[in-house]
């Protein structure tokens, strides 16, 4: 996939969830392992959310428990609306339009259709990790908060205090991105895990879902089931443009860190575990530059846009 430009960290005025989302949507245009001609969804899943390997699943936690920043969750898309209609649309920096569906309080699920709008039978697996090499395609790029906090991943997944989303992604395979922001690309961050242990290296803060579809796929329905009291949302389908559809799946916040030398947002991952604590979970904290710096500011790259949202992993 293609690397997230710099830029994505210097503009103050445009919020990084509406930066993924353009740049996703409307720049990248590589995506490994996709056979040529072959139709496929993309979603890359950016911000504070956990990708539950073994289950298929995205796990987005409750931001609000923590009283600082809450997150946006939403899926963002360019692709033609062919039957249903959107929360609403947001103009990105090249003035394009991106479309979006508030997705907290929902379970997400996708059925594929045909052309005549039939439902296409598939049975998808878990995705497995991306064998496609790259400098920010390791999982070890992931804090996986299992390790972290010492808990097993969270069973009941319709709990409303613990779960703000839950997308389920099944496919061909998942990869780790390279961070947008410029603290991201050039920072390295140290937690001691519960168990003692300190782990110190720097973390990515996106990955990207891809899935092959049958050869007849025209369109996919996006389906919105409520997790708790959250009211009926409707479906909405979204056309293939050029064999392709691509999404931005966003947790995050439009507000500035506190502290952006300490990831204190964070530790709601701690909700995505059985009896997780949020007052005792890890906070990572910045550890240096990827040139040796030993403060934050010395990098060189803070910007009002970056964010100290991490992906989960495990």
């Amino acid at each position: 996939m293609n690397m997230p430009s710099q830029e994505a960290g210097a503009g103050a005025a445009v919020p990084i969830d509406l930066l993924v989302a353009d740049h996703f949507c409307s720049k990248c245009t590589i995506f490994d392992g996709v056979p040529d001609g072959a139709p496929f969804l993309a979603a890359n899943l950016f911000g504070l959310v956990y990708f539950d390997f073994a289950r298929g699943e995205l796990l987005l936690p409750v931001s609000s428990a923590l009283k600082l920043h809450e997150h946006q969750a939403r899926i963002y898309s360019m692709s033609t609306i062919s039957n249903g209609t959107s929360d609403g649309t947001e103009t990105t920096v090249g003035l394009s339009t991106v479309a979006y569906w508030n997705i907290k309080g929902y379970m997400v699920d996708w059925v594929l259709l045909d052309s005549s709008g039939n439902q296409i039978s598939d049975a998808p697996r878990a995705p497995v990790k991306s064998p496609h090499d790259g400098p920010w395609n390791n999982f070890k790029h992931l804090r996986n908060i299992t390790a972290v906090g010492d808990k097993p991943v969270l069973n009941n997944r319709t709990d409303p205090l613990r779960v703000a989303s839950r997308v389920i992604l099944r496919g061909d395979y998942i990869e780790v991105g390279a961070p947008y922001t410029f603290i991201g690309q050039f920072s390295e961050w140290k937690v001691q895990q519960v168990n003692g242990d300190v782990v110190v290296g720097p973390t990515s803060d996106n990955l990207t879902f891809i899935r092959v579809l049958p050869a007849q796929t025209a369109a996919v329905r996006i389906e919105f089931t409520p997790i708790g009291s959250s009211p009926r949302k409707d479906s909405v389908e979204l056309a293939l443009t050029n064999n392709r559809l691509l999404l931005a799946v966003t947790h995050a916040t439009r507000e500035q860190p506190d502290d952006a030398s300490k990831l204190e947002h964070t530790r709601v991952f701690a909700l995505l575990l059985e009896d997780g604590d949020i007052v005792t979970f890890p906070t990572a904290e910045f550890a240096r530059g990827t040139h040796g710096e030993s403060k934050l500011e010395k990098t060189g790259f803070i910007s009002s846009s970056d964010t100290h949202c991490e992906g989960g992993g495990g």
